[in-house]
């Protein structure tokens, strides 16, 4: 069931702004790595793929349903946890510090998750009415 209430409610002009500034800076990357030679994908064809991808992955959380996040703060935050501890052993080293997992092609960096996921976590935490 989907309440319309989301999309009345939704900040489209704050929408349109992400837009333009990112439309901004794929022309700036163009203007910026233009090549007449081609070899390979250009980084700003590869920055439209991750627009592309934000926007995709922004739709499918502002469909799912707020509580539902509450639920799984504190696993996600676990998860979260794991994989710092993963990095310690496994990691790959960037730029001279060891902080990324690889996965095949896909690299993840923990720290970035675990923003998300210390948010969740303490907003699961504070949410709680027996905690004053």
């Amino acid at each position: 069931m989907f309440d319309r209430r989301l999309i009345l409610n939704f900040d489209w002009v704050y929408l349109a702004l992400i837009m333009i500034l990112g439309t901004i800076g794929i022309i700036n990357l163009y203007s910026a790595s233009y090549t007449l030679t081609g070899a390979g994908t250009p980084i700003y064809v590869k920055q439209m793929y991750w627009m592309g991808l934000g926007i995709l992955i922004m739709t499918v959380t502002f469909l799912i349903d707020y509580r539902k996040y509450e639920q799984y703060a504190y696993f996600f935050y676990a998860f979260c946890i794991l994989l710092l501890i993963l990095v310690l052993f496994v990691g790959k080293t960037a730029g001279g510090s060891q902080r990324w997992l690889s996965f095949g092609v896909f690299r993840v960096q923990p720290s970035e998750p675990m923003k998300i996921a210390v948010i969740l976590a303490l907003a699961k935490y504070f949410h709680n009415d027996s905690v004053i």
